[in-house]
């Protein structure tokens, strides 16, 4: 199934969402949907074999380095690792 179409699916079906922050050395791994920005933080959206739809709370400064290299990954796998 193309990136996509499991994009658009997982977005039409309005699975709820869980705000979450990664301890060291904890990993999250899926669909990456979309980023928002709110005052100090970045929101990484992950949606996780379509079930549940992850918030990803991250600061600026956090997120600065994963910025060029998942701004142009919507609709593909990613996985981010929080290292201490």
């Amino acid at each position: 199934m193309p990136s996509e179409y499991r994009f658009r699916l997982v977005e039409d079906m309005g699975i709820a969402r869980k705000r979450i922050r990664l301890k060291p050395w904890e990993e999250i791994v899926g669909t990456f949907l979309d980023i928002r920005k709110d005052e100090d933080e970045v929101i990484v959206s992950i949606s996780v074999y379509e079930r549940a739809i992850y918030d990803l709370v991250l600061y600026k400064e956090e997120f600065n380095p994963l910025k060029e290299q998942i701004e142009n990954s919507v609709g593909k796998r990613i996985g981010i690792l929080r290292t201490d």
